[in-house]
Order: C-alpha cells, then sequence, then structure tokens
C-alpha cells in the first residue's frame, strides 16, 4: 500500500506537506502542491487509499430560482450515479473558497452557468475541475457536454435532402463565448458547400429566450421575400415558440414553413397543441451526469483524457420537416 512517506520520498519533501497537500493545499506552494498531486496519482494513491472521495458540485442559483428540464435531468443522473457508487456529494451554490470550504472534496463538477471572470478562479483551484457545459475559451480544464455541432450539422443535414434552400438560423447565443456560439456559422456554412449549395440562402439570427424577441425576428421574416422555408433552432424551447406563432399568425407546421430543434425536451404544458411532432437533436442529460461522476473520478485516479469530451447526439425524425420536391427547388431559391 502506497504510503504518505513514500509519496514523500518521491517528492523530496516533508511527510507534513503531503499531508497538507490532501487537506490544506493552501498552506504549501502551487509548484509542491502540483509536484506531490502528480506522484500520488502516478503511485496509485487515490484509488488506494480513498475508494469513495466526496466530490463538490456547483449548482449555483439552480436550488432557488428551480432547475430546468435539462439541469434537473443532469443533476438526477449525477444522484443516481453518486449513490451507486457511495460517493460523497457536497452541493455549494457558489464557488467554494479552496481554504475553507474545499479540504474534504476531491474534485469539483460545474452545473451552474458562469461569468468569464469566474473561470480564473476555477483556473487557479489545485484539484480536478469537470464543467458540465459547452467549452470556453476563458477555462484551461475539462469539459464534458453533448456534441451539439455534430448534432446541428446532422440536422442541416437532413433540412437540405429534404429540398430546404433558405434557413434562417435561431441562435440562442446567450453563451456567445462557448464553442457553439464561436463555430457554428462556419460549420453550417461548410455543410451548405458540402452540399453543393450556395450559402447565400443560409441567415442567422440571435435569439434570446423571451419569447417576443423570437416574435420580434419571425415578424421581420415574414416581411421579407423569400421567407425561409425552414427554421432552424438551437434549442427545444425557441423551436416551440416558433409553433406558438405558427398559431397566433395563422399558419401551420410543415405546410407553410418547418422547424427542427435541439434538446429532445418534453412538450411545453403551455402549447396546446401536440402536433405536428417536433424534429430535434436528441441529448441524453441522465446520462451526461452518470458520465459526469465516473469522469471526474477518473480524473482523480490520473487518468488521462482530453480537455473536451463531447457526448453523441441522435437526430429524431419527426413531422415539422416537410419534404420540397425538387421542381420546387429553383422557385426557392429566387
Amino acid at each position: 500500500m502506497v504510503t504518505q512517506k513514500e509519496i514523500a520520498r518521491r517528492c523530496k519533501v516533508s511527510v507534513s506537506a503531503v499531508s497538507a497537500a490532501f487537506r490544506r493545499p493552501e498552506m504549501i506552494s502551487a509548484d509542491t502542491y502540483e509536484r506531490i498531486m502528480k506522484t500520488a496519482r502516478e503511485l496509485g494513491y487515490f484509488a488506494k487509499r480513498n475508494p469513495n472521495p466526496c466530490l463538490g458540485l456547483l449548482t449555483g442559483n439552480l436550488t432557488a430560482v428551480g432547475p430546468s428540464e435539462l439541469e434537473q435531468a443532469i443533476l438526477t443522473g449525477i444522484l443516481q450515479r453518486s449513490a451507486e457508487l457511495k460517493t460523497r456529494l457536497q452541493i455549494f451554490s457558489q464557488l467554494p473558497n479552496q481554504a475553507a470550504d474545499t479540504s474534504e472534496i476531491g474534485g469539483l463538477l460545474i452545473l451552474s452557468k458562469l461569468l468569464p471572470e469566474a473561470f480564473s478562479q476555477l483556473n487557479s483551484v489545485q484539484f480536478p475541475v469537470l464543467l458540465l457545459q459547452p467549452s470556453s475559451p476563458f477555462f484551461t480544464g475539462h469539459t464534458l457536454y453533448f456534441d451539439l455541432l455534430s448534432g446541428i450539422r446532422q440536422s442541416l443535414d437532413y433540412v437540405l435532402n429534404c429540398g430546404h434552400l433558405q434557413v434562417a438560423v435561431f441562435h440562442n447565443d446567450l453563451e456567445s463565448s462557448s464553442s457553439l456560439a464561436l463555430n457554428l456559422r462556419k460549420l453550417l456554412e461548410e455543410t451548405y458547400q458540402r452540399h453543393h449549395l450556395p450559402a447565400s440562402g443560409l441567415r442567422f439570427f440571435q435569439v434570446t429566450e423571451d419569447s417576443q424577441t423570437v416574435e420580434l425576428v419571425f415578424t421581420q421574416l415574414l416581411s421579407q421575400k423569400p421567407f425561409p422555408s425552414c427554421l432552424l433552432c438551437t434549442d427545444d424551447a425557441t423551436a416551440y415558440i416558433l409553433y406558438q406563432l405558427a398559431a397566433k399568425y395563422g399558419l401551420k407546421i410543415p405546410q407553410d414553413f418547418s422547424v427542427t430543434g435541439l434538446g429532445g425536451i418534453a412538450l411545453p404544458p403551455y402549447l396546446h397543441v401536440p402536433e405536428p411532432r417536433l424534429t430535434t437533436v436528441s441529448v441524453s442529460p441522465t446520462q451526461l451526469g452518470r458520465t459526469a461522476v465516473d469522469t471526474l473520478l477518473d480524473l482523480l485516479d490520473g487518468k488521462s483524457m482530453a480537455n473536451e469530451i463531447l457526448l453523441e447526439t441522435t437526430l429524431l425524425i419527426n413531422h415539422s420537416v416537410r419534404r420540397i420536391s425538387t421542381s420546387n427547388w429553383a422557385m426557392m431559391s429566387l
């Protein structure tokens, strides 16, 4: 069995320094901490000495305002997997202070949304951190999320194969610094090119979760020619707002325009007309939560893995996208 004395000998430090690294890391220098932790992982100390480490979970204000359906499912997966592995879980509503709050935790899961300035604090902590959201240029640690870009590309491939040349993208750009926001336009333009189609038929519109902003963009599109035959949304909530707007303006989906979403969330209770079922990119948030626990434990064991870990998505083809005959393509492109 690996002992703290063996780690101290390998690192050429005192046993008390090794003990401090595991319990009160603020008492030693960052370089010494990193050297001790690296040696401990290489020797398998954590796997042998701490089979059931305590993990931290940052939820932010989710408990106060209530989590979204997606966040609730991720949280359920985290709790389920932690219980199965008998892993202790300590929940924080704000970023824990390393000296006072983290002496008992081995690593931290981040479920809450963070402002850019918060990432500088995360980058300096001396334990593994796993961010459960799209990667950010402000964060240098590990992220685990769905491969949303691949899912959106699948959706556009399907839309183009159905004959839609004029596509408007409704992008909820709240996370403007995320990899999704930074790479979305390039990805979709490349998809048009791969289909040997002019990217001029692709238009982007930034919206928020507020239905009024979605309606503003929608009414602007109604006044323009040509009206896009398909509205591709980067979240299901926006897609369902478009369902409401179609009813409000006397239009029908998919006869007058097609709609796609992303997320696979349940039909909102405020939407009284459940048809047609939405074509969307489905994700498994509960599985993401379960995978997050396993991934953070692997990081604690010193396993090497990529900084950005992506989970697969699935295109669910339903009835909100109509197939346009090839004879109508030229007319739509005018």
